[in-house]
């Protein structure tokens, strides 16, 4: 199986930012990527996504990775409510009307396809 690519993001720093990653980088002989790859790295575990609870098998981060958007909303709203974003939470609200209007929880592959419906397809 092949590994997975890495997803590549633009972003634009200040100034000052962007020079004290490039000191950093010089620093510590590595790529300004590996830089902010790291400082991400750093944030995920301050805020606790990437580290493995007692009782668990591996960190939230781990768990929704693999997930579609729907469940992988449904899944954040489950561990760590703190961190849904404000649309997310009205996809929320969104899906537990459906679901009381149909009188029934919505399987797996209904709350995706409610999910395309309402926020677009999901590649």
């Amino acid at each position: 199986m092949k590994a997975p690519k890495n997803d590549r993001i633009n972003t634009r720093l200040p100034a000052h930012l962007r020079l004290g990653a490039e000191l950093l980088a010089g620093k510590h002989g590595v790529s300004l990527s590996v830089i902010m790859e790291r400082a991400l790295a750093e944030l995920l575990k301050r805020e606790g996504l990437t580290e493995v609870p007692e009782n668990e098998l591996v960190s939230l981060l781990d768990r929704i990775t693999p997930l579609t958007p729907g469940a992988r909303i449904l899944e954040i709203s489950k561990y760590r409510p703190d961190l849904l974003s404000p649309a997310d939470r009205v996809w929320l609200a969104q899906l537990e009307e459906e679901e009381r209007r149909s009188r029934h929880p919505l399987q797996p592959d209904q709350i995706e396809q409610f999910y395309n419906q309402e926020w677009g397809a999901w590649s």
